[in-house]
């Protein structure tokens, strides 16, 4: 097909809003539903699609859509699904097994460079969250089980996304942050939100993922024109419980006063209730990832990120930085 466009096939009638609880105390943030996948080994298919220019909701245009759907043997296969979207080429890869059944096993692997983040926000919610923010994302995880919440408790593999400079709307700073993020930059520059932009200079997540458990370790960095945030701790997909340290640190000569980031900010909680306290003592930082199988990273140190002495424009650069080898016995005990 030379031209696609989606709002046509779907017509002109009314649209149905659908009405979703609000979420209470304990309430989970992932599915536990099962999700209602049809069984596939009902058939084999082999199917070849080509779509010059592919017009969404929002005016989201994909341009040069090109993918191979297998069916076969109950196992369906993308290989791959390729696409021109936001400025940049997506290459996504992705196979799926026993879908129907108890067990059904999926692994995707992802890779985009050059993403306008900025305009496919836009284009996607309609807000004016962003703009510039060019991406990158590398991903590729494995997966078992039949609900969202059985897939998230199974999953592992990587997942590397890295933003670049931009100009962020402040009144938008949670939808774009989330509520992680945009809790740390609350509590530690409460006086953000008087001024209508800031500048971006980066957002780093590279993060493993092994039995449903990420591992941040500096890993998870963000760097405005004022502060730098880097964030060590875990986050239990399982539980859905999290247990974060992040470190702020000013930027000099930029009004922030030095005894307004001395501290570390604790976030604990879930990923549907996070709450974020400050934390003078530094207690945390022995204890953040106490009672929690850290060895299955290879790791052996409770927490080693905080100790590290970065400037608050090297962030986003060790959170990008290979990690191959656990810490020695000599860096432990810094």
């Amino acid at each position: 097909a030379k031209l696609i466009d989606i709002a046509e096939l779907k017509g002109s009638g009314k649209k149905v809003v659908v009405k979703t609880e609000v979420s209470g105390p304990g309430s989970r943030l992932i599915p536990a539903e099962p999700i209602a996948f049809p069984p596939l080994d009902l058939a084999d298919i082999n199917l070849n699609i080509s779509i010059e220019k592919l017009l969404g909701a929002r005016n989201l245009t994909i341009q040069n859509l090109q993918t191979n759907i297998v069916l076969a043997g109950g196992r369906l296969s993308l290989r791959p699904l390729k696409m021109h979207i936001a400025g940049a080429d997506l290459n996504f890869k992705g196979d799926a097994e026993g879908l129907g059944r108890k067990n059904a096993k999926i692994s995707a692997s992802l890779k985009a460079s050059g993403i306008d983040l900025g305009e496919l926000l836009k284009t996607v919610s309609g807000k004016d969250d962003l703009k510039g923010g060019r991406t990158v994302v590398v991903a590729d995880l494995q997966a078992s089980g039949r609900s969202p919440a059985k897939l998230a408790s199974t999953l592992k593999g990587h997942v590397r996304v890295s933003v670049g400079p931009g100009q962020v709307y402040n009144r938008n700073l949670d939808d774009l942050l989330g509520d992680v993020f945009a809790g740390v930059i609350n509590t530690i520059d409460p006086f953000h939100t008087k001024e209508n932009e800031s500048e971006l200079k980066c957002l780093v997540i590279n993060v493993p993922v092994k039995d449903g458990i990420v591992l941040i370790d500096d890993t998870v960095a963000l760097e405005t024109n004022k502060v730098g945030v880097s964030l060590a701790g875990l986050v239990n997909l399982n539980t859905e419980k999290i247990d974060l340290l992040a470190r702020p640190m000013a930027k000099k000569g930029l009004g922030i006063g030095a005894d307004l980031l001395s501290d570390l900010v604790r976030i604990r909680g879930t990923l549907s209730k996070p709450q974020t306290e400050i934390d003078p003592a530094g207690v945390a930082k022995t204890t953040v990832l106490r009672g929690i199988d850290v060895a299955t990273f290879g790791l052996t140190a409770l927490y080693r990120g905080q100790r590290s002495k970065l400037s608050a424009d090297q962030m986003c650069a060790e959170a990008l930085r290979t990690r191959n080898t656990p810490p020695t016995g000599k860096d432990q005990n810094k």
